[in-house]
């Protein structure tokens, strides 16, 4: 066993999702870039420009300014598009998760980690810009006497961000839900009849009731208010009970996603120790699907996280792990190892599958793991490639790592390959035996047990 199936301490558990955090604000704004620089700008400029945009109509139409009203506007769009953010992360849960899966301790706070750090980055940064614009109106701080209100605040805001990411993640996970657009959508109208382009004396007193009492999202927004601009406490009417609501409901996605994941496969026969002359192969053909040792699978990738390029995947992968993000020698070692070129440095979303098998095969390599099971991702790539990662696996094996391979195909092997296997067809027919000219009657044997 590697550390990497040890239970951490919580201090190692912190440690390593400080690092998966940094990771991830890292692979999306690129520090060391100049085109930082321009995510930082638009990061803070979407806001004002939405804002500004708002608060022009309401001038215009509505005959209502000041700068209270450009605050209202501002720290509502702050809030909001922070709630945005969390719901787009949504639709790179699913495979996220499996990714840490493979290579974190603590997999489903790595997944929420590596999901909620860029939106948040982004939050705090425009909620320190709302504070500048105050002070540089007003020339002073008085009024940013009970800013440490802010902390239960963003902390009630966060929970809540966590609830839609969880359960939006397992309603993707499970198919109950093709996208996350009804939930934009939801939280467009939410917004609507919030307090953001109207202030409560705008509108009578029952629609005040009616928009606001029964609108949790509406105490959070005052609660934003009277911390930036009005020097008041956080009312304790509402949203404590919101943010005991919110963990609750917390706990229990946690559970449900937890129990969501696929549990390894028991063992079984289809599955021994080599014996230090190559790789197990398991061929499984005909939807058989094959018992597996317990412990990490490292399966295959697909290209729907986000806009992600392999080296960034790659990066978040190495952080999850426990090393260091910042080694650029080994992360391109990796890219490298993958044989895909320039494409390590694109988006996965352009990846011919044969490119994220390959990437996927270099990573599971340089997992650590002493107990290697590959399901599937040898499937795709490309024969040169086939042939390399064969001659590694056999110097690995040899080394004493146990090495599996799980393939859903007639894989067709180099000549001089080594190693043993078991193929299982139609009806649970079986085949095993060294890897060689029994393998091809073993295809042969099964295709025609299956034509009978």
């Amino acid at each position: 066993m590697t550390d990497n199936h040890r239970v951490p301490s919580l201090s190692s558990a912190i440690s390593r999702l400080a690092t998966v955090s940094w990771a991830s604000i890292r692979v999306r704004y690129r520090p060391s870039r100049r085109i930082a620089l321009i995510h930082a700008t638009a990061a803070l400029l979407d806001v004002l420009v939405y804002a500004s945009a708002v608060y022009f109509v309401v001038a215009v139409v509505f005959e209502r300014s000041g700068f209270a009203r450009f605050e209202l506007i501002l720290v509502g769009f702050i809030a909001f598009l922070w709630t945005i953010r969390s719901i787009l992360e949504a639709s790179t849960f699913v495979e996220l998760r499996k990714r840490m899966i493979e290579s974190s301790s603590v997999p489903i706070a790595a997944t929420i980690v590596v999901c909620l750090a860029p939106p948040t980055f982004t939050f705090l940064i425009s909620l320190g810009l709302a504070v500048a614009i105050e002070i540089a109106v007003l020339g002073s701080v008085e009024r940013l006497a009970a800013v440490a209100w802010l902390v239960p605040t963003v902390a009630i805001h966060l929970v809540w961000n966590v609830v839609l990411l969880l359960g939006l993640g397992l309603g993707l996970e499970r198919r109950w839900i093709d996208g996350v657009v009804p939930a934009l959508l939801s939280a467009a109208v939410v917004w609507m009849v919030s307090p953001v382009m109207y202030r409560f004396e705008d509108i009578p007193s029952p629609a005040n009731a009616l928009l606001t009492r029964l609108n949790p999202a509406s105490h959070l927004l005052a609660a934003y208010h009277n911390a930036l601009w009005r020097a008041e406490p956080m009312s304790l009417k509402v949203l404590p009970a919101v943010g005991v609501i919110g963990l609750v409901v917390l706990v229990w996605l946690v559970r449900r996603v937890a129990a969501a994941r696929v549990p390894p496969r028991a063992a079984g026969e289809t599955q021994r120790r080599p014996d230090g002359q190559g790789p197990h192969l398991i061929v499984a053909l005909d939807g058989f699907v094959p018992p597996l040792q317990a412990g990490r699978i490292y399966g295959r990738w697909r290209g729907d996280v986000g806009g992600l390029t392999g080296e960034d995947l790659t990066t978040l992968i190495e952080a999850a792990r426990g090393r260091h993000d910042h080694d650029e020698a080994r992360i391109a070692s990796i890219g490298g190892a993958s044989r895909i070129g320039r494409l390590y440095r694109d988006s996965l979303s352009i990846y011919p599958p044969w490119a994220l098998a390959q990437l996927a095969f270099a990573c599971a390599m340089e997992s650590g793991e002493d107990s290697l099971v590959l399901d599937g991702i040898l499937d795709e790539v490309r024969p040169a490639f086939l042939a390399e990662a064969w001659a590694l696996l056999e110097r690995e094996a040899a080394n004493g790592r146990r090495v599996t391979v799980v393939s859903y195909i007639a894989m067709s092997l180099p000549g001089a390959a080594r190693g043993s296997f078991s193929a299982v067809g139609a009806g649970g027919q079986s085949r095993s035996g060294p890897i060689g000219p029994d393998l091809d009657a073993a295809y042969a044997a099964l295709r025609v047990a299956a034509r009978g």
